[in-house]
């Protein structure tokens, strides 16, 4: 161990970090570098993706300079993260070069105005000035953007043209904001600019409609040789094929747990009629399922609490809203949206899609589904992991967040809560299970789409009749595959990884492993690529066996035997009393003794913070 070194890494780190959240700004106002990234939109010229290409590879020669050997343990780690984070980066950009194929302007325009709107880390009023800075700024960065598309495929143009329909009603939104929330002056130049930023947009369609669409090509498979390498540089070194194998047989398994599930709940009934049966329970419209969801995120975080299933940071926050426009049909259900690095409110997003609020569209919102989400996108998924994620002291684990890790995670906790007595009723198993179902499915279509294996048509149909998804809901989810590669199975290969890695710890504990324990070391390390979460858990492992063994029982346990003893000895005395036919005389007590050790009592105060975007759920303050 060296301090020298351990001071070079740590502020080489917070450079890289930092350097690359002004180079982007969208990234930048997602760490909460608010002040420095909400005025700008980004540099979106082919120019600005080599420079940054050669941005990534100078700190990847400098971080390669440190030799790990030389820094303290809890360094190590963020050394070889550093490293990982970078790779993959350098390989996205410069070697997979998605951004020559695929259009994205309109949804980081989206996203970018969104991600300000959303967050309550300033008054709405100075938000939307930010909003006008970076309105400022459309026209000239969906020119640039036109320079990158050099190798358009059809079906992705179409998916950035289906956006660019959705974002007029955004804009519909902003400007009842801004009559209610910016005086006269700035209110004029900020409509000025929406529709500036709309003529903009519609050039850009025009675009890709005239000058583009025609001459796409429609081979949208990457294959498998790119495909490995894809995984590969993911953390993912598993074959294709194996994948592949593997979520047919998952596939197998959960029919027949289903099978078994459908006659617990009613009997020579299939599992297709089973799953519609549940699908009809579902609230009367999208304000209900709004507040269905609030409801059932509260019961899950007092859930995870009473049952010891993990610890929860102070100071966490989640809000419930819906889905933004330009994303709903490439998110059939809901999404999550971390807090901010930066931001120490720790405020995450769970975001839930409305549909045409329809009976049918509203299936997919049944109560059964809807828990299973809940269990996913909040507590103890995604919302506890990141809430850990931000806490932790290093700047590079809010960066590194690793794909594999977080839907391993959050799988994984769907079956274990499940486990543990939440929503264990037939119907909620039954859309579990169902929901492990589409895991494999989902596994199995981005195996076979990456590879040629099957159009977008028949995956849609695979959907609706392995899943029963709605036709809308199906093409979504198809789109999402195919616009990302190798994402789609990392809940299931993340699941399995993550089960194995409990196996693994439970035979290095052996008599001194806990779920708790288990729990609590993957949430506060972050969700790191495996390889090096294992390497971390290690360490961690080494120290809990190092505690010595607490063998006294602990005073509640004492307690609670006293008690039973008293009340033995109250009911021999009563059975003596009836047996001789004398009334008991009542003995006056000089009233109880004064407690000599003092109690420390643990107040929580619950905040209530008023949120322009949705309701908040209870924000747990420790003193």
């Amino acid at each position: 161990m060296d301090k020298n070194k351990d001071k070079r890494f740590e502020n080489l780190a917070r450079e890289f970090f930092t350097e690359w959240a002004r180079r982007n700004p969208i990234e930048g106002s997602n760490l909460g570098f608010y002040s420095e990234c909400n005025h700008r939109m980004p540099d979106g010229s082919y120019e600005k993706i080599q420079d940054d290409i050669r941005f990534l590879k100078r700190y990847e020669t400098e971080f390669n300079k440190i030799s790990a050997n030389h820094l303290s343990t809890h360094l190590v780690t963020d050394h070889a993260l550093a490293i990982s984070v970078i790779e993959n980066k350098i390989y996205e950009l410069d070697e997979f070069r998605s951004w020559e194929r695929i259009p994205t302007a309109a949804t980081v325009m989206g996203e970018a105005i969104f991600q300000i709107l959303s967050r309550n880390f300033a008054p709405l009023k100075n938000r939307l000035k930010q909003i006008l800075k970076r309105l400022e700024e459309v026209p000239r960065y969906l020119q640039e953007t036109r320079s990158c598309l050099r190798d358009p495929i059809k079906i992705f143009v179409e998916n950035e043209l289906e956006t660019l329909t959705r974002l007029p009603g955004f804009f519909n939104t902003l400007k009842i904001l801004s009559w209610d929330n910016l005086p006269k002056a700035p209110q004029k130049h900020f409509l000025k600019l929406l529709e500036t930023s709309q003529n903009a947009l519609e050039k850009y369609s025009d675009w890709l409609i005239v000058d583009i669409l025609p001459e796409c090509r429609d081979d949208y498979p990457i294959g498998e040789v790119r495909l490995r390498k894809l995984l590969k540089a993911r953390g993912i070194h598993e074959n294709p094929k194996d994948i592949q194998t593997h979520a047919e047989k998952e596939m197998k398994r959960l029919q027949e747990k289903l099978k078994d599930l459908a006659k617990q709940i009613k009997k020579k009934v299939a599992v297709e009629d089973i799953r519609e049966l549940i699908k009809q329970q579902h609230p009367d419209n999208f304000d209900g399922v709004l507040r269905f969801t609030r409801d059932k995120v509260q019961k899950a975080r007092k859930f995870v609490v009473r049952s010891e299933f993990a610890e929860i940071p102070p100071e966490e926050s989640v809000f419930i809203v819906e889905t933004p426009a330009h994303l709903r049909h490439v998110l059939p259900h809901g999404t999550y949206h971390p807090p901010a690095r930066m931001d120490k409110s720790r405020e995450g997003y769970f975001h839930v899609t409305p549909g045409d609020c329809d009976s049918n569209k509203l299936k997919e919102h049944n109560f059964a589904a809807l828990s299973n989400l809940t269990i996913h996108e909040s507590y103890p998924g995604h919302h506890l992991q990141a809430s850990w994620t931000m806490a932790h002291p290093s700047l590079l684990r809010a960066m590194g967040s690793d794909q594999l890790t977080l839907e391993g995670w959050a799988h994984y906790c769907e079956e274990q809560i499940k486990d543990l007595g939440f929503d264990d009723e037939p119907p909620f198993r039954f859309m579990s299970t169902m929901s492990q179902m589409f895991r494999a499915v989902r596994a199995l279509l981005d195996i076979k789409l990456a590879t040629g294996q099957v159009g977008f048509d028949e995956g849609a149909d695979f959907l609706i009749d392995h899943v029963g998804l709605d036709r809308v809901a199906a093409e979504a989810e198809m789109r999402r595959y195919m616009l990302a590669p190798g994402e789609a199975l990392t809940g299931l290969v993340g699941k399995s990884r993550m089960k194995e890695l409990r196996k693994w710890t439970k035979e290095k504990m052996k008599g001194r492993f806990t779920d708790r324990f288990f729990h609590d070391a993957v949430l506060k390390t972050t969700p790191l690529p495996f390889k090096i979460l294992q390497q971390e858990l290690t360490w961690r492992i080494e120290e809990e066996l190092a505690k010595p063994v607490v063998k006294e029982a602990p005073p509640a346990a004492k307690k609670k035997k006293k008690k039973k003893g008293a009340k033995k000895k109250a009911a021999t005395k009563k059975a003596t009393v009836k047996k001789s036919g004398k009334k008991a005389v009542k003995k006056k007590t000089a009233g109880p003794k004064k407690a000599v050790k003092k109690t420390v009592v643990v107040k929580k105060t619950t905040k209530k913070k008023k949120s322009t975007t949705g309701k908040k759920v209870a924000k747990t303050k420790r003193k």
